[in-house]
């Protein structure tokens, strides 16, 4: 286990697509939920995003937690479109907003770089997955890219992961 990156007795880590976003909650180092938000029928309006991420980890953690978030960067040469990122930067921007008006809550950003380093994203989904408990991985509703992605940056944040998703 590395060193905890920081001291929130909850953690709640988001990981923001286009279409759905991946959500965990974590309390201590354990993994007590994670589930898929779907953001299609918010209009794609990233405020109303924001707020159904907040919906969700709110009631899970109505005070003192952690969100952390991964932001996302525009790399030179690579597929995403610039207009698709700047939307998903301005929902985790949204999402600063609620957070800064609700009592207790704090959020921290990432980079996929920072997190995950410069491994591939599916060698870090098996180790995700690797490190969960057979009770934590049954708390997943929904097993896809954003919610392990979700899993993997709580409890990068946690310590029980490193960079890279290493031990």
């Amino acid at each position: 286990m590395t060193a905890p990156r920081t001291r929130a007795s909850k953690v709640i880590s988001v990981d923001v697509g286009k279409r759905r976003a991946g959500v965990a909650l974590l309390d201590g180092h354990m993994l007590m939920e994670a589930h898929e938000v779907d953001l299609r029928s918010r209009g794609y309006i990233p405020y109303r995003m924001a707020r159904a991420l907040w919906q969700w980890g709110g009631v899970r953690a109505p005070t003192g937690a952690l969100w952390v978030v991964e932001r996302m960067m525009n790399y030179p040469g690579k597929g995403a479109r610039t207009r698709d990122l700047d939307y998903l930067r301005k929902v985790t921007d949204e999402l600063h907003k609620i957070l800064s008006r609700e009592m207790g809550h704090s959020l921290k950003v990432y980079t996929a770089q920072h997190w995950k380093g410069n491994v591939p994203k599916e060698v870090c989904r098996v180790r995700i997955i690797g490190e969960l408990s057979a009770a934590e991985y049954r708390s997943i509703t929904l097993v896809n890219k954003e919610t392990i992605d979700a899993i993997g940056i709580g409890l990068f944040e946690v310590g029980r992961l490193g960079r890279g998703m290493t031990k």
